[in-house]
């Protein structure tokens, strides 16, 4: 059976040197984080984390080093559920991020 998302949503901005909260499905939601975009003025590695709030883990997807003036963008789809984050850390400033998906009602079905 498909997730039916209802609500879309996308977010900008800066990367924090000690990581960054891009998105977190909201309470009694799951999410599915259908693009994420970096775009960096320096040479650095960016690391995508998840965040499992069912075991309060955090797991890392991968590592992309990027060199001045790359940008990067990652089309597979992350499905999230209620509390549960993606966290994207930088080894310098100067990376910013966009990153869209969808949310919907969370049916209780914790996905893996």
């Amino acid at each position: 059976m498909s997730q039916q998302y209802q609500q879309k949503f996308s977010n900008y901005g800066s990367l924090a040197l000690v990581g960054t909260i891009i998105h977190e499905a909201p309470a009694n939601n799951s999410s599915v984080v259908k693009s994420i975009r970096f775009n960096n003025s320096s040479s650095c590695a960016i690391t995508l984390s998840h965040y499992d709030s069912s075991t309060a883990t955090t797991s890392v997807i991968y590592t992309v080093n990027l060199s001045s003036g790359d940008i990067m963008t990652d089309t597979f789809p992350f499905y999230l559920e209620a509390g549960d984050r993606l966290i994207a850390t930088p080894t310098s400033i100067g990376t910013s991020f966009t990153i869209e998906g969808e949310s919907g009602p969370n049916l209780g079905v914790r996905c893996k």
